[in-house]
């Protein structure tokens, strides 16, 4: 063979192998990235891509654990949520996660919005309203316009669109600790959940606890039993 062409080939190997390296085995440290624990090369001698693939599968690995110890703390009781108004019974919510299974007797404790417990039962929560009963501790109250200092209609409305409401007719209605209070000016009259202290009249008003004459085990007046009737609206009994 001619000299000078085995010059050429000899150059020509030499610039292929200086520009593009000689294939060899992956070492301990450049492993192609097809592995679970891939650790890859130094970045520019390709053994990056392995890297990048190991711990992206490494990644994945954690993932599916996270996924796992997520279902497991989730699953405590289904990996459900507890949802107001969804529990059995009509029960309230015990914690983010737990249905109550109890409620506090006479009030709306530890049932969900709109009811209210009596023994140990969750049942609606209403007030009579004219010829209606409007579900209170949901959003409603009783509205009363009057006429010449006598109730002339009724209607159940959105809480807070109204100046004469009828909140509750009983402590039954109202939060744990709290008493249904009526109020009136003689000429139009409300009732309202709120502390035994701060049920009292005032100059121009005058105070008074409102009852339910059915709840006899235990009579829920302060003072007195529930034996009258309020005169502006008989249909609310009062301790007296």
């Amino acid at each position: 063979m001619n000299m000078n062409k085995l010059g050429s080939v000899a150059v020509v190997l030499t610039l292929a192998v200086t520009l593009f390296g000689c294939p060899t085995r992956p070492g301990p440290d450049q492993d192609g990235g097809d592995g679970p624990t891939s650790r890859g090369g130094h970045p520019e001698s390709g053994g990056h891509a392995g890297a990048t693939a190991g711990v992206g599968g490494g990644d994945a690995g954690v993932a599916g654990a996270g996924g796992s110890l997520g279902g497991s703390a989730g699953g405590g009781n289904g990996g459900s949520v507890c949802t107001a108004g969804a529990c059995p019974g009509n029960f309230g919510c015990l914690s983010a996660t737990t249905c109550a299974t109890t409620c506090a007797p006479r009030s709306t404790a530890g049932c969900a919005p709109g009811y209210e417990c009596v023994n140990n039962a969750c049942v609606a929560a209403t007030v009579p309203c004219g010829s209606t009963l409007c579900q209170v501790g949901n959003g409603e109250q009783c509205c009363v316009t009057f006429s010449g200092g006598s109730p002339s209609a009724y209607a159940c409305v959105p809480s807070g669109y109204c100046a004469f409401v009828l909140d509750c007719d009983s402590e039954v209605d109202c939060p744990s600790g709290e008493i249904c209070c009526g109020t009136t000016n003689g000429q139009g009259f409300g009732t309202s959940c709120t502390s035994p202290s701060a049920c009292k009249g005032g100059t121009y008003f005058s105070a008074f606890q409102v009852c339910d004459p059915t709840l006899t085990s235990a009579t829920e007046c302060l003072a007195g039993t529930c034996s009258g009737t309020f005169s502006l609206e008989p249909a609310l009994h009062t301790c007296q």
